[in-house]
């Protein structure tokens, strides 16, 4: 498996999972890839999916298969600054800066979704994890 698709077996799970748990609850995805983005779309199941990018050139490659929105970011790979609304059935947390980053979002992503899958992330490094690859 390519380094850049561990996460692909829990999003995948996480998001046949959620279709069953909250069926009417939307996917988000903070930053976007080629492993993740279309497993989204294809698996969204007549869900609603957003992406929040902060890159335009990665974000166009995806923009007919999800909304987009433009994220600003006050500095170079800023995320924890975005504020994005709650009431997401999955959050999948990809964005374009470093994990010890990422997981500082964390706690907000989990109040704003039922479900957070992290790209990179391991069970030792997230006291709040429950799975990890």
């Amino acid at each position: 498996m390519e380094p850049y698709s561990t996460h692909t077996p829990f999003t995948a799970l996480a998001l046949m999972k959620t279709k069953e748990l909250f069926p009417n609850l939307p996917i988000l995805e903070l930053g976007c890839g080629d492993y993740s983005s279309p497993m989204c779309y294809f698996l969204a199941q007549g869900r609603r999916y957003e992406i929040y990018s902060a890159d335009p050139e990665w974000s166009s490659r995806f923009s007919d298969m999800a909304r987009v929105n433009k994220v600003e970011l006050a500095g170079p790979k800023q995320w924890a600054e975005v504020d994005y609304p709650r009431g997401w059935g999955l959050a999948l947390l990809d964005s374009e800066e470093s994990v010890v980053n990422r997981m500082k979002q964390i706690p907000a992503l989990l109040k704003a979704a039922k479900v957070v899958v992290m790209h990179d992330a391991r069970e030792d490094q997230i006291p709040d994890a429950r799975f990890g690859a």
